[in-house]
């Protein structure tokens, strides 16, 4: 995942960005199928209701977004960020109040799958279309009047740090640590951090963590303002 997030490029995508969806929750199920099956389909593979990423449900106003590949440290892929993009839009359509983020499993989101994108015989074009699903659910829920609030224990790593930035309430286990890891793969950051790190912690501390792949800490996340409660 090596899409470059600049002001004025996040700007533009805020401008840009679809406004409205004619996803219904009640059709949300027959949409992650069908967003499921072709990314399957494109990855030559059969879809199986085993390979969801992430659960949502909508209740007087509250929706609950869960990652759900532990096994996979709930990285994603072409069919999380498909799914991810209808589940934030799920969450506008249904008039979500608030919107809350946890994920199954000992760690949060490692970010990509770099298993996944070793497959590709067009890497480049492979995660051109990840990057874009999964911006869209980003944008989205900075767009949206809900807050959202994220739950994360264990490794948040690359674009699940991402989406943690993007987020207006942070709440982190003490098992939490931080990491950007996109120059340790020879990558560029992606997934919106490159716009909000730095507004959280400062330039020089954003430059930091993205050009050294230095682990934060819960605690030192909490002290630096990239989560807003440690418990």
């Amino acid at each position: 995942m090596n899409h470059v997030w600049s002001d004025a490029g996040f700007t533009k995508m805020l401008k840009i960005h679809r406004a409205h969806s004619s996803l219904c929750v009640d059709g949300f199920d027959e949409a992650i199928q069908l967003n499921r099956g072709r990314a399957l389909v494109q990855a030559g593979r059969h879809p199986s209701m085993s390979d969801r990423r992430l659960t949502i449900s909508i209740d007087q106003g509250v929706a609950r977004i869960c990652l759900i590949r532990p096994d996979a440290a709930n990285t994603i892929d072409l069919v999380f960020a498909k799914e991810f993009e209808a589940a934030a839009k799920a969450c506008v359509v249904g008039r979500a109040r608030v919107v809350l983020v946890t994920a199954l499993g000992r760690q949060f989101c490692g970010g990509g799958d770099l298993k996944s994108f070793a497959d590709q015989a067009d890497l480049g074009a492979h995660l051109e279309v990840v990057t874009q699903h999964f911006h869209d659910g980003i944008v989205t829920f900075v767009e949206m009047d809900a807050p959202v609030v994220v739950a994360v224990q264990g490794a948040v790593a690359g674009a699940g740090l991402g989406l943690v930035c993007a987020a207006d309430i942070v709440v982190a286990g003490k098992s939490a640590t931080f990491v950007m890891a996109y120059t340790r793969l020879g990558l560029t950051p992606d997934g919106s951090s490159s716009w909000f790190l730095s507004r959280h912690v400062g330039l020089r501390r954003a430059l930091d963590l993205t050009l050294t792949n230095r682990v934060l800490s819960a605690d030192e996340a909490l002290a630096w303002g990239v989560i807003t409660r440690l418990v």
